[in-house]
């Protein structure tokens, strides 16, 4: 089993420094609860921060002639620019997978617009999204296959599921969160999914 590091403790594998990890003194600290995968510190909690090229599910919550305000799963708002739409409109409520164009002080704004439609959103917690991806999206494109779903994944830690077996795409992706610090849990979802 991989060591979990609490805030204040050395880490003493090699990782790269990141919000998790600050280096003083020549030495390496957690800053939050979490594991090291490879040459990562995996976080189990940390809010998501927006960086330009980021991609992410969002939700419209209000709009106005020339913006939409979209809710990102975090301490920023969306802004999606009317004109950036070329023609199409968004609604209150809508689904969009998003790129982030710009990161402001207290919001972001996305380009690269898709409406998804007829499917459900789950909200994770932001530090789980590489390991529901997976290496080379290897764990997404295993429940994917297995359950004829159509999933995007956003940085920010909302879900979007759509198809035959949402119901057991959900449980596939709460059991990584669940486990996502365990060894292996690529072959136990593999069997979760196959056994149901």
């Amino acid at each position: 089993m991989k060591r979990i590091y609490i805030p204040g403790d050395v880490i003493d594998e090699p990782v790269a420094k990141s919000l998790a990890v600050r280096e003083d003194k020549g030495k390496l600290y957690a800053t939050v609860v979490g594991t090291v995968e490879g040459k990562s510190f995996i976080p189990f909690e940390l809010a998501y921060i927006p960086v330009v090229g980021d991609a992410i599910v969002g939700i419209v919550y209000d709009k106005k002639p020339s913006v939409y305000f979209v809710d990102t799963n975090s301490s920023y708002t969306g802004l999606v620019i009317a004109r950036d739409l070329r023609g199409a409109e968004l609604d209150v409520g809508d689904v969009i997978f998003a790129k982030v164009k710009k990161v402001e002080e207290d919001s972001i704004v996305l380009g690269d617009i898709k409406i998804l439609q007829n499917g459900k959103i789950m909200s994770v917690p932001s530090s789980k999204i590489p390991r529901i991806i997976g290496k080379g999206a290897s764990m997404l494109n295993l429940i994917k296959d297995a359950t004829k779903t159509v999933i995007y994944v956003g940085a920010n830690g909302y879900v979007w599921i759509a198809g035959k077996d949402v119901g057991k795409s959900v449980k596939a992706i709460n059991a990584i969160i669940e486990k996502a610090h365990l060894s292996g849990l690529t072959d136990e979802i593999k069997q979760m999914l196959e056994s149901d």
